[in-house]
């Protein structure tokens, strides 16, 4: 189970894997949470989570270090609900979706600094 409390990755072994999206962005995958690309400046990547492009705008951002991707730090905590709506009487349906996890993932280098030289 992994512990995202209180606006940081607080896991002891994170595990990091970076890929390629199908629009050609770049991925980076995170205990099995998609973050996509943000921002990047002289120092540092700024990842979004994925949920944060749907209706849910999880507000969790990553910021690693350009030189070292084990150097990082979670700013915000996960929150995957929908917004409120109106719901059907009698459906019973809660606002709340799971994420999913990912485990078949294209893994590239751990350093992917060179791929962002400006």
């Amino acid at each position: 189970e992994y512990d995202y409390g209180h606006g940081q990755y607080r896991g002891n072994n994170p595990l990091i894997q970076f890929s390629v999206s199908k629009r050609g962005g770049q991925l980076l995958w995170l205990d099995g949470m998609k973050f996509f690309r943000n921002n990047i400046n002289r120092t540092n990547l700024y990842w979004r989570c994925h949920w944060y492009y749907r209706h849910t705008k999880c507000p969790v951002l990553i910021c690693m270090s350009k030189t070292n991707s084990n150097d990082f730090r979670q700013i915000h905590d996960h929150c995957h609900m929908r917004p409120k709506r109106k719901e059907k009487p009698g459906t019973g349906v809660g606002p709340r979706i799971r994420t999913p996890v990912v485990s078949n993932v294209r893994s590239l280098p751990q350093s992917m600094a060179h791929m962002f030289d400006m």
